[in-house]
């Protein structure tokens, strides 16, 4: 990857003209994971992207070679929406001479320290060789807390690899590659799922214990186990679920740091949909119990109108398949169901004053 200053300049110039252009969508899709450094203990953000290698526009650089360029700017932004910290770059494709037979995705990910007043990330992403291919998005983050034990956010993952240290996705010995679009169709029958955990005071042996729930966080037994942790100050967890037999829904994997008298210390689940065509997608015989998750729940002073109005108006802001659990919770009129999709909405963005 390639910095250039004066690409930059051009960027904003570009900007100054986007209002008056006709922009069309850039398909980019990234994930934002908080860790920590175990030793220092500091929180990072892991931002892993990817667009596919057919999506950008490809210019001669050459005769009859031709490279994709696309620009990537991140901005951290504090409560005084000041800029505390700047990240950009050009990302470069391969040199394809006419006609390639295949394009390779551009992808990379970024481990980006995150200072104490960052409270935003801007993402502004463009195509160089075609201003109107543009893209942007601004995204809450959180601190992880500053506790002796805890766990990272968890990150659905596609593959994992051997691989070395240094290695693009490389954690904890492996190659892990994210899973950027939380959506798993009938042909894909494994969920694999990344999570750390940090223990300062690492005398005592915790474990986590991992698990799939329903959107209305009723957890399913039978995709339920756990993980005895090392007495160390870090350890991380891979794990997978076999998910042929699990029917089409809007499901959350779960993941629970718990001590050794089975207390909940930390808790983090991460949302997935499911489309499942398979005549055996079915759960019979199997155990279930609801998830005390939802407490303090402010989202329940509001009527069925006020709380469908409030619902559809997260749309904007709303990610992915945030988009289809909207359409579905306004279209089941189911009320608590509502509080709940609204409460679960805000407090994945602001986990300690969700209301505000």
């Amino acid at each position: 990857m390639i910095h250039y200053k004066k690409r930059l300049f051009l960027f904003f110039l570009i900007l100054l003209s986007f209002a008056t252009a006709e922009a069309k969508p850039l398909d980019f899709y990234f994930t934002v994971k908080r860790y920590l450094e175990p030793t220092s203990q500091e929180n990072y953000v892991e931002f892993a992207y990817l667009i596919p290698g057919n999506i950008p526009k490809y210019t001669e650089v050459s005769p009859d070679k031709f490279q994709a360029e696309v620009l990537l700017v991140l901005d951290f932004i504090n409560a005084k929406q000041e800029t505390v910290f700047k990240h950009s770059y050009v990302v470069q494709s391969p040199i394809y001479s006419d006609n390639p037979k295949s394009l390779n995705n551009l992808s990379d990910v970024l481990n980006l320290k995150m200072s104490e007043d960052s409270l935003e990330l801007q993402i502004q992403v463009l195509d160089l060789h075609d201003s109107t291919a543009y893209f942007t998005d601004r995204i809450s983050l959180n601190q992880l807390p500053q506790k002796n034990r805890l766990l990272s956010d968890i990150a659905l993952i596609s593959a994992k690899k051997e691989g070395e240290e240094g290695g693009l996705f490389y954690k904890a010995g492996h190659i892990f590659i994210p899973k950027f679009i939380n959506y798993y169709p009938t042909e894909m029958t494994k969920l694999g799922f990344y999570v750390e955990a940090y223990q300062r005071d690492s005398a005592k042996r915790c474990l986590i214990k991992y698990f799939i729930s329903d959107e209305n966080n009723v957890v399913i037994e039978k995709y339920s186990n756990f993980k005895k942790l090392n007495t160390q100050n870090f350890d991380a967890l891979y794990s997978e679920f076999d998910i042929s037999a699990l029917p089409s829904g809007n499901y959350y994997v779960y993941a629970e740091l718990r001590n050794e008298d089975n207390a909940l210390i930390d808790r983090k689940r991460m949302y997935f949909q499911r489309l499942n065509n398979t005549e055996e997608s079915k759960l019979d015989n199997v155990d279930y119990y609801e998830l005390d998750v939802i407490k303090n729940n402010f989202a329940e002073k509001y009527d069925l109108r006020n709380i469908t109005h409030h619902i559809n108006a997260l749309k904007p802001i709303a990610e992915g398949f945030e988009k289809a659990a909207i359409d579905g919770a306004i279209n089941g009129q189911q009320l608590y169901l509502m509080h709940n999709y609204f409460f679960s909405f805000w407090i994945k963005r602001d986990s300690k004053n969700p209301e505000e």
